[in-house]
């Protein structure tokens, strides 16, 4: 891996104001709501119907916003300094993957520390319980958990790359028709149960790893042919 990858990683992970922001006030908004309940409680008193996110989770939301906000700032500025493109897509795909793993051992340790504490007062849900991926262990968990968020910086980060042009809107306009389908149409119910088992819900944890792994490729395949025809 060349030196202008890890460059192009550098400067996605410390020009993301906005992002770390976003990423903040959600953190937040989860946050204090978790420490308010946690004092109004009285001795050995427990909130049954009290559900709540767990902080942790609210982690993901970095990855959301991230492939948003690179793709709108980040790429033009790196073509202006006389960058390449494939390093450009190397080294965002490189920043997703730091900050994939970061947020994966972040969540974990919230699941161990905060959400064991708070789980004394009321329920709280963290997605790798939800997912079943805690079941398979710490470390596969936490790979699961890294692939799964890397798969969806890249899917969002390629889907924005495309709204430069009207095939980005008719890609959102399939996905919206076929989420419409998955939700009615028996087919198209099955369909999207087989899709989300692989990428989510698989027993076996190397089957979901793998799987999102695979994804990727195609992705950055197609990432890579969109931004060879782009122009800056």
């Amino acid at each position: 891996m060349n030196n202008r990858v890890w460059i192009v990683s550098k400067v996605n992970i410390r020009n993301q104001k906005v992002a770390y922001m976003i990423t903040l006030v959600a953190f937040l908004l989860m946050t204090i709501p978790s420490i308010i309940q946690v004092l109004q409680a009285g001795p050995n008193e427990y909130f049954e119907k009290s559900y709540l996110l767990s902080s942790g989770n609210m982690l993901y939301v970095l990855l959301l916003v991230s492939p948003i906000f690179i793709c709108k700032t980040n790429f033009t500025r790196f073509m202006h300094l006389n960058g390449r493109k494939v390093d450009y897509i190397r080294g965002t795909f490189l920043t997703y993957v730091i900050l994939a793993v970061v947020v994966s051992i972040a969540n974990h340790i919230f699941y161990f520390t905060l959400d064991q504490s708070w789980k004394e007062t009321f329920q709280v849900i963290n997605l790798i319980e939800v997912f079943g991926w805690i079941n398979n262990g710490v470390f596969f968990s936490f790979l699961q958990e890294s692939a799964f968020l890397l798969l969806l910086a890249i899917f969002i980060h390629t889907l924005t790359t495309m709204h430069d042009s009207w095939i980005g809107w008719i890609i959102d306009l399939l996905l919206i028709v076929l989420f419409g389908l998955s939700l009615t149409i028996s087919p198209f119910i099955e369909i999207r149960t087989w899709f989300f088992n692989l990428i989510i819900f698989a027993s076996n944890a190397w089957i979901q790893i793998i799987v999102c792994l695979m994804l990727i490729l195609p992705i950055y395949k197609i990432n890579k042919y969109y931004l060879g025809k782009k122009n800056i």
